[in-house]
């Protein structure tokens, strides 16, 4: 079994060697966010990124109603 819980070292190095071209793309709520456009015709782009304490509580609000 793979585990892909990984850090951004081994997720760029592994698009890297891919042959892709992996990039820091921060945002304001995101400032650890990288992209890769793994494909160029594809529309789209792969992700990598830390969630936030609120993305994390939304990303897992269902889990919460349904333990009730």
């Amino acid at each position: 079994m793979t585990d892909h819980r990984h850090g951004v070292e081994e997720w760029a190095a592994h698009h890297c060697g891919q042959g892709h071209n992996p990039h820091p793309a921060p945002t304001r709520e995101n400032p650890e966010r990288w992209e890769c456009k793994c494909d160029p015709d594809a529309v789209w782009t792969a992700v990598w990124r830390i969630l936030t304490p609120a993305q994390v509580r939304q990303k897992f609000a269902h889990l919460r109603r349904s333990v009730r």
